[in-house]
């Protein structure tokens, strides 16, 4: 099974905070995201992001 594969099977959807009303919105478990790295590229709209596990557990996204 691919990483994008086993990504998706992991997501479930969780209410938006915006209330009930909201639609659901997908929630990914950062274990699957990540993989064991503890950073990961995303590319939106042709820029590059770096989302960071720092030491403390927290996550930071940069550009």
């Amino acid at each position: 099974m691919n990483d994008l594969v086993a990504l998706l099977l992991t997501s479930h959807l969780v209410d938006s905070k915006q209330g009930s009303g909201s639609p659901k919105v997908k929630c990914y478990q950062a274990a699957a995201l990540f993989n064991n790295a503890s950073e990961i590229m995303i590319d939106h709209q042709g820029a590059q992001y770096r989302l960071h596990i720092t030491r403390q557990g927290k996550l930071l996204l940069t550009k």
